[in-house]
């Protein structure tokens, strides 16, 4: 059984799902953009059923996390989702655990990691995006233009008309990048899942946090002040000392990749890379066999 549960950190009062027997090693997943908490669901009854100890935020800006201040900046920059995660796993007083991240979730489970090595047992990436392969494109001289095409939201709401999107129109933005990321789903499947994810993208603070994140990652401006401290550790890219899978779905558009030699830079404890025939970008939804078996297995 999945429970819906909350906590308070200092900025937020996080909503967030959990299954599983309290003794059980635990396993928190972050999801991505744009989607929620309950795209685990499968996965963590699953997991529960194992004995693990299961848990998903839901991340800043998705309903029903709510900003506990009006007057808190509405920034999604990795530094401030990352002290959101570093805030949920300390209240949680979380020891060896497995982490998992899916698109946004992918570089928040990154900065997770890095900062509570002692306390991470194994990393689990859906998707090659975080603060890595961040870092190597910000560096990079050889451009991806057909990776640019299919990213053109990212495009978009970096241009004044992002602001309008999100506003005014965000449940059929986010529904065209659904569609575009999961073409081999039956329409009614999409629907069904789109339609429970969508109950997440609340006006106003989904909108302000998603242009934050977008145009963050493109300008590199920073944030709310307050996560300057994890910014600038961030930064540094500190190296991931434990074990480490990454998943990728073959037919994911979106995605992109590392280097041999980055990997091995970024990743001291061992990187397995499975590439998983006919999933696309939401992978945990379209394949959570794998997910399972890399979370359990390896």
């Amino acid at each position: 059984m999945i429970i819906q549960k909350s906590l308070r950190t200092v900025e937020l009062g996080i909503a967030y799902l959990e299954a599983g027997p309290d003794g059980g090693q635990p396993v928190v997943c972050f999801h991505g953009f744009p989607d929620c908490a309950r795209s685990y669901a499968e996965i963590m009854l699953a997991l529960a059923d194992r004995g693990y100890k299961v848990v998903a935020p839901f991340l800043r800006g998705f309903a029903p996390t709510r900003f506990l201040d009006e007057s808190t900046p509405r920034t999604g920059d990795m530094a401030a989702l990352g002290q959101d995660a570093l805030d949920f796993f300390d209240a949680l007083a979380l020891q060896d655990a497995i982490v998992v991240g899916q698109d946004w979730g992918s570089s928040i489970a990154e900065i997770l990691t890095f900062s509570r090595q002692n306390r991470v047992s194994k990393l689990v990436k859906l998707n090659w995006y975080g603060v890595y392969s961040m870092a190597e494109s910000a560096q990079s001289r050889d451009f991806d233009y057909a990776q640019m095409r299919d990213s053109w939201h990212v495009w978009l709401l970096n241009t004044p008309l992002g602001e309008a999107v999100v506003t005014f129109d965000a449940e059929n933005f986010c529904r065209a990048l659904w569609e575009q990321w999961s073409p081999s789903w039956a329409p009614e499947q999409l629907v069904v899942a789109f339609d429970d994810a969508k109950t997440s993208f609340l006006p106003p603070d989904f909108g302000k946090i998603v242009l934050s994140a977008y145009r963050s990652g493109m300008s590199g401006l920073g944030g709310d002040e307050r996560h300057d401290g994890l910014r600038a550790c961030i930064g540094q890219t500190p190296a991931i000392t434990c074990e480490m899978i990454v998943l990728t779905g073959a037919d994911d558009k979106v995605e992109g990749g590392l280097s041999e030699e980055a990997t091995k830079r970024y990743f001291t404890g061992g990187l397995v890379h499975k590439v998983v025939e006919g999933a696309r970008h939401f992978i945990h939804r379209q394949r959570p066999d794998e997910v399972i078996g890399a979370i359990v297995n390896g």
